[in-house]
């Protein structure tokens, strides 16, 4: 049961999310609403660049959704998008497939976490 409570702070850190916003709970209840909106758009871009090899689109994107997720303390997707990046500014994209699949599932398990929290915050911001 620790175990689960550690890798789901990992995924998403909801203390941490609201130390960062000073405990204002309507702000980060806005900042993980934008997150979702705007993470599938990443990943669809992400999976585009790996497709066509384009490594600089790569670390561009990466390098995004890693600044955002670690914004939200999202540190799992943070590590893996960072990692995303590294290929892409090496130009070597032989691991950025499986990264990828690491990053997808990553993402789906964060995103099912932070709308459990959205949920709390009323049906305003509900996904």
């Amino acid at each position: 049961m620790a175990d689960d409570m550690d890798q789901n702070r990992c995924l998403f850190n909801l203390q941490d999310l609201l130390d960062r916003t000073d405990g204002d709970k309507e702000l980060a209840c806005q900042l993980m609403q934008m997150y979702l909106e705007q993470v599938d758009q990443n990943l669809s871009e992400i999976e585009e660049a790996v497709a066509k090899k384009d490594a600089k689109r790569l670390q561009f994107v990466a390098h995004s959704l890693k600044g955002s997720s670690a914004d939200l303390s999202a540190e799992t997707v943070r590590s893996v998008a960072y990692q995303m990046e590294r290929c892409g500014a090496s130009g070597e994209l032989s691991g950025a497939p499986a990264l990828l699949g690491q990053l997808k599932e990553t993402l789906n398990n964060t995103k099912g976490l932070i709308s459990r929290h959205l949920k709390e915050c009323g049906p305003s911001t509900e996904v």
